[in-house]
């Protein structure tokens, strides 16, 4: 998508909308392609030489907060203009949660274009680096996490379909181990445990045999 911005009689910009390096992969670089063709008042492309380019991420097209920003000395050949934004300041991908994005760009002591210009999606990006704002999906390998995982509703399925909604619930939900460290207990005091059944009755319901290397102690004896 090309845009023509004139940022006053001396130099004509014409550049393609910012768009991401590469698709999403285990490693998301976070850099932007910037493409540009600067032109002076005559059409002609801009005596070559080093420019100074200030690049910077906005979430409006004219006013708004800046999210993130930059400055380049950029080297012009022919009028053209490359130039990988990120690699001074890191673009963090906070800077994309909102619902759009416009980079600002201004040339040496000129004003900034205005307006800024839309950041775009390219095909790839709709296969991100993060599943924040996901509304589902599978994962059909192992993953690994390296920090919490936040589950605000419905828990966490295991395997055998039983479900996990707190650190102390086991299958199901209502109670469930506690491991205080030096014990491991109910945490429902009048809560059985059953061994081989579904419903056991006593606080110890064990359905086979029960071998035991020392003595097994009654508080009734």
């Amino acid at each position: 998508m090309l845009r023509l911005f004139r940022v006053s009689l001396t130099v004509t910009m014409l550049f393609i909308v910012a768009s991401w390096t590469s698709p999403a992969t285990a490693e998301i670089p976070n850099l932007l392609a910037w493409q540009g063709v600067a032109l002076d008042s005559l059409d002609a492309p801009l005596a070559d030489g080093d420019y100074n380019i200030h690049f910077a991420i906005y979430n409006d097209p004219t006013a708004g907060d800046s999210l993130w920003g930059e400055s380049h000395l950029v080297t012009i050949q022919n009028g053209v203009i490359n130039v990988l934004l990120g690699t001074v300041v890191p673009v963090p991908d906070s800077v994309f949660a909102g619902p759009s994005t416009f980079l600002q760009v201004q040339f040496e002591s000129e004003d900034p274009y205005v307006p800024r210009s839309q950041i775009l999606s390219v095909g790839y990006a709709f296969r991100v680096g993060t599943i924040d704002g996901a509304t589902g999906g599978s994962i059909s390998g192992p993953l690994t996490v390296d920090d919490e995982i936040h589950s605000t509703s419905g828990g966490i399925r295991f395997p055998d379909n039983s479900v996990q909604t707190t650190a102390a619930t086991g299958g199901g939900g209502g109670g469930g181990w506690v491991d205080d460290g030096t014990s491991v207990r109910l945490e429902t005091a009048s809560d059985n445990v059953g061994i081989g059944l579904a419903d056991p009755s006593e606080k110890l319901d064990v359905v086979g045999n029960i071998h035991a290397s020392g003595s097994l102690i009654s508080g009734n004896s």
